[in-house]
């Protein structure tokens, strides 16, 4: 650890001041960039070298966002870094490269729009898409040029007992940091301010288009987006420069230390406000009628609750276990919930498997082990429940406590094996509908099955010969997940059953979505239904696990910095841990919709049953039901090729049997 010459100013209001605009920053912006890159991918019909720009304006914002917790974290410990020397090189090099690629393209668009405008003739303007990708290459490439130099040297500096990272020093000049903080804005400032004059010149020149209401909101907007990048830009430029030129008077200067800091902050929300130039720069060129805004305001509230440490020995590893008020206020509910829709959901779902199924495949036997497993999951819940309700006080005995976290782990791993084998059967039967994978027997799948259970049963098996309650004050704790200074074998399970089968979901779902729009087959109202639902299984896995697994990382680097001797450090990350593992079963409690999309036999039903129970329908029309049944259900075989299935009845479009892995 390199320890530089740095100034660490302590107090300084920063602690309270700065991770309140980072917060701010960070969940406007992670959501508007978000929502911004999810239209890009999925919603944005023809692609041109303006769409191209904004794309990548877009993703250069959303990585400068998930960047900002640790920051948040960092001002939160009174600018003590947690992370060692690799990710605050990371977390550096992450927030200046996505800055200079934010700024960098910002400009690129309003070059884009000057030559729209003022040249309308130019040969810019007929570039292929190819060569603005290459553009964009070519300025990501400069951009990471530029900042690589964050990633070459040491950025910790030590005062006292505070580890500050930091690419400003408050002695002197950063040499080539600061040349370049300075050149990516007065450089881009120029290009934007000459860009937005020329444009407003040009219109107001052709006075028929200026008088025009749809052409004022562009030019008002066009203003605006100058204002914004100089007013989050500027201060900090300015407040560096300042210090350059005073240095070394100024430094160790707490006013100084403090503008630079609080300036910085405000670099971010030119970021969390980008969002609104793809949507205004779009409909600007597309208009559309009824369109609506949803304004969302963040709410923040601050939770007090009541913690009692257990510090224990478990073999030889030191373990710390919380036992909070807060959980049981909390968590029962919701767990309760998740159990009463989860039985209801996956209970059903097994009844229809098990009686009103008249025909098996393997895609179906896949999903009929799913919902086994979301089942068994989801009936251990009240135990849980009663758990979190006693404030951590096992009432069953030895043998249940083993059972019940040998059951939630077990079903746990299981639900999420078989839903990345659902995604997979999808991903061959779509993308490869002639392999042989999609000839499989009902044998062969349920051979398959079987060695999937052994593998997860073998997992997890270990929780069932230790012991796993502690006994306290006359109280007795069941838990899995204690915050011990080794790393054990249930962790590793823990972060293995959820990368892994996230990188084969996500490649999956990109594939099948990328293959069905290689074919134009996106453009059916189904397909777009069937592609949408993908996509949203992908999304639904990461929200629901995501969390917990990015909590409990936190806890591992936090153990791996300070250990056990202190307890009381991981009270906020413990409780933070438990909220976000009841997540993970709220996605046993949707999996039933798996089930109702993949297969037309399960709406079908639900039809039936329905009109059945209201009597609203004959005999006459229950008979033509059947038979529509019958037409949507039979298998649109998966050697044929996707377009012969596609248009198998173009009077009635159906969704073909390579999106639905199970089928009547």
């Amino acid at each position: 650890m390199a320890n530089r010459s740095c100034c660490l100013i302590q107090g300084y209001h920063m602690p309270e001041v700065m991770p309140s605009l980072l917060i701010l920053a960070f969940v406007l912006g992670i959501l508007g960039n978000g929502i911004a890159l999810c239209g890009f991918c999925f919603h944005m019909k023809t692609w041109k070298p303006s769409t191209i720009y904004l794309f990548n304006l877009a993703i250069a914002d959303f990585l400068l966002m998930i960047g900002l917790p640790f920051r948040t974290d960092y001002y939160l410990r009174q600018r003590q870094w947690a992370f060692e020397d690799i990710p605050c090189r990371m977390a550096l090099f992450m927030l200046a490269m996505n800055r200079a690629g934010s700024i960098v393209f910002l400009t690129v668009v309003a070059v884009d729009r000057y030559f729209k405008v003022v040249h309308p003739h130019h040969m810019v303007n007929t570039i292929s898409n190819w060569t603005a990708v290459g553009i964009v290459c070519a300025l990501w490439t400069l951009v990471i040029l530029g900042t690589l130099y964050l990633l070459m040297e040491n950025h910790l500096c030590v005062q006292e007992k505070v580890i500050a990272c930091e690419s400003f020093i408050m002695v002197s000049a950063n040499g080539w940091h600061d040349v370049m903080f300075q050149l990516e804005f007065f450089l881009p400032l120029g290009i934007i301010l000459f860009c937005s004059f020329k444009i407003i010149w040009s219109l107001k020149q052709r006075q028929h288009l200026a008088r025009q209401s749809r052409m004022k909101k562009p030019i008002r907007f066009i203003m605006m987006v100058a204002v914004v990048f100089i007013a989050c830009y500027l201060p900090s430029a300015l407040a560096r420069l300042y210090f350059l030129w005073t240095v070394p008077s100024s430094a160790c200067n707490p006013s100084v230390h403090m503008a630079l800091h609080v300036t910085l902050s405000f670099t971010y929300i030119n970021s969390m406000l980008d969002p609104l130039g793809p949507s205004t720069f779009l409909t600007s060129q597309e208009p559309k009628k009824n369109d609506s805004k949803n304004n969302m305001l963040p709410a923040f509230r601050s939770c007090t609750f009541f913690c009692k440490c257990l510090h224990f020995k478990e073999g030889e590893k030191n373990c710390c276990v919380f036992r909070d008020d807060f959980i049981a206020k909390v968590l029962p509910p919701v767990v309760g919930l998740e159990f009463v829709f989860g039985l209801l959901g996956n209970g059903l779902a097994l009844w229809i498997f098990c009686f009103h199924l008249k025909s098996w495949k393997a895609s179906r036997v896949f999903l009929f082990n799913l919902a086994v497993a979301d089942f068994l999951l989801i009936i251990c819940l009240p135990f849980l429940a009663d758990n979190y309700v006693r404030r951590w006080d096992w009432k069953f005995g030895e043998i249940p406590c083993r059972l019940m976290l040998f059951m939630l782990a077990m079903n746990r791993q299981g639900s999420i094996i078989f839903l990345t084998v659902v995604a997979v059967d999808r991903y061959f039967r779509v993308v490869h509908p002639h392999h042989a994978l999609n000839k499989i027997s009902n044998r062969t799948a349920g051979i398959i099955s079987c060695l999937l259970w052994g593998i997860t049963i073998g997992l997890t098996v270990h929780l069932l010969y230790r012991t796993r309650l502690i006994e306290n004050q006359g109280s007795k704790l069941c838990s899995s997940f204690s915050i011990c200074d080794a790393f054990r074998w249930h962790d590793a399970m823990f972060l293995l059953e959820f990368f892994v089968p996230l990188g084969i979901i996500l490649f999956c779902s990109v594939r099948i979505v990328w293959s069905l729009r290689q074919r134009q087959m996106n453009r059916h109202a189904k397909i777009k239904r069937a592609i949408n639902f993908i996509m949203v299984v992908a999304i639904v896995f990461i929200i629901c696990f995501l969390p917990s697994v990015a909590v409990r990382i936190h806890i591992f680097w936090l153990l791996r910095k300070a250990g056990t001797e202190n307890c009381d450090i991981y009270r906020s990350v413990d409780l933070a841990f438990y909220i976000t593992l009841s997540f993970t079963y709220m996605n046993s409690m949707l999996d039933p919709l798996v089930y109702y999309f993949s297969s037309p036999s399960f709406p079908n039903f639900f039809s039936t049953l329905i009109n059945r129970c209201l009597q609203r329908k004959g005999p006459d029309e229950l008979d033509n039901n059947r038979s529509t049944s019958a037409e949507l259900t039979g298998d649109l075989s998966t050697t044929k090729n996707v377009p012969e299935a596609l248009m198998s009845n173009l009077s009635e479009p159906q969704s073909p049997s390579y999106l639905n892995p199970v089928s009547s």
